[in-house]
């Protein structure tokens, strides 16, 4: 399945038509206005198609939250842009004290349609204060939901998909990804692509022998970098590796795809952020949940990135960060 699209433009397809179809739907942040057009040109076209709905903000993360979430309590649909995800700890106590307990404490269900979006990640060499991958802060709050970009998620169906929960949603995009095409594996079409789960959760990469040795659960900013270990496995070691790629990261949803990681029995998870109560570790406690005691799976084994300051320098940035070298050699030596 081809697309020519970049995951940028693909992003601002959807934002745009959002915009177009739907007059609640408001946009909120720093510099989103033309001709700045948001970090990235995110929000590229808005200004021109309905300039009352695009809000400027000065540099104050905590308030433009908080505007989103009074815009969302009286029935608008907000987007709200973070220019790089670290400062949305900024944000934070918003986020934990008032978006995620609104709909549950008035004594009666409560909607608040709001999405908080932000490029996230490193192999930039932006350093340690413009590199981090801020998803796992956020995970275990109730009523807030995590997504991440991904090539192989249509980000409209994505974002729709977020407004009818009603509920806060949060939508990590992995800088190194915009400039990547849609859709296309492109690998001498050794991969496959097809989809499990409810709303097509689960982008499921797999090669057309289909005889896996190995699982890999991803997040979707280390979809290349999945990819890339997963042609590297095949051809230098013989093994044959599956991927696994979710839209929605939290909650979990490794029910979807039990059965099919149950038969390789071999899984490896692998994320960008930091080791230590992470992603991952959530995924790896609902796998053993679902087992139950069964054992169906032997081996588990999670990769994350090193738990410190991201250095600016890219050399050593790339010994922090996780990295194809790091995915083959783990799954080489199992």
């Amino acid at each position: 399945m081809l697309n020519n699209q970049t995951c940028l433009e693909n992003l601002n397809t959807a934002i745009v038509d959002l915009a177009r179809n739907d007059e609640k739907v408001i946009f909120i942040g720093e510099d989103i206005k033309a001709p700045y057009n948001g970090a990235y040109k995110v929000e590229k076209g808005l200004s021109e198609l309905c300039p009352n709905r695009v809000i400027s903000t000065p540099i104050s993360e905590e308030s433009f939250t908080g505007l989103a979430a009074g815009l969302a309590m009286c029935g608008y649909k907000p987007i709200v842009d973070f220019m790089f995800s670290d400062f949305m700890t900024l944000g934070f106590d918003m986020v934990l004290n008032f978006c995620s307990k609104y709909p549950d404490m008035y004594g009666r269900k409560l909607k608040l349609p709001m999405i908080i979006r932000s490029a996230n990640g490193g192999y930039r060499g932006y350093g340690a204060t413009h590199s981090q991958s801020m998803q796992k802060y956020f995970m275990g709050i109730p009523n807030v939901f995590i997504y991440e970009m991904s090539p192989y998620h249509d980000n409209k169906k994505v974002f729709e998909r977020m407004f009818n929960r009603n509920k806060l949603c949060m939508f990590f995009e992995e800088k190194t990804l915009y400039t990547q095409k849609m859709f296309k594996l492109d690998k001498d079409e050794i991969f496959q692509l097809d989809y499990i789960g409810d709303n097509d959760n689960w982008a499921y990469i797999s090669t057309r022998l289909n005889r896996a040795d190995v699982s890999i659960i991803s997040t979707g900013g280390l979809s290349n970098i999945a990819l890339e270990s997963a042609l590297e496995l095949l051809t230098d070691y013989e093994i044959e590796a599956e991927i696994f790629i979710p839209s929605q990261l939290y909650p979990v949803e490794i029910s979807q795809i039990l059965d099919k990681l149950i038969k390789t029995s071999n899984v490896v998870i692998i994320e960008e952020g930091t080791y230590g109560a992470n992603w991952g570790s959530a995924v790896l406690s609902e796998l053993q949940k679902l087992q139950q005691g069964r054992n169906l799976i032997e081996k588990i084994n999670l990769l994350s990135s090193e738990a410190q300051a991201i250095p600016a320098n890219t050399k050593f940035e790339k010994q922090v960060l996780i990295n194809k070298e790091k995915i083959v050699d783990l799954i080489a030596n199992l």
